[in-house]
């Protein structure tokens, strides 16, 4: 996926919202950074306070916390055309 493919599903998602004028979008999309993660790859760590939201292009993004034994829970999936935000406390 191109970055100005990801640019434009992020804006059919926001418009599903509120319309948004192409002026507004060109000063939102100035204030956003595309970045495309492997697989398995970190997006927040729990405790960390995140300074962005993240938008699930492609992919899924799964947070999970882990216990002493290494045994780990989910907590709640972001599928492709979701906002990933702090959860909980949990990221």
């Amino acid at each position: 996926m191109t970055q100005e493919q990801a640019f434009l599903a992020l804006r059919r998602s926001m418009e599903t919202y509120s319309p948004l004028s192409n002026e507004t979008w060109q000063f939102f999309k100035q204030i956003c950074t595309f970045k495309s993660l492997p697989s398995q790859s970190v997006l927040y760590r729990a405790g960390e306070i995140p300074k962005s939201f993240s938008y699930i292009v492609k992919g899924l993004v799964r947070c999970f916390v882990s216990d002493e034994k290494g045994n780990e829970y989910n907590k709640i999936f972001f599928e492709e055309g979701m906002f990933h935000w702090l959860h909980d406390g949990i990221a």
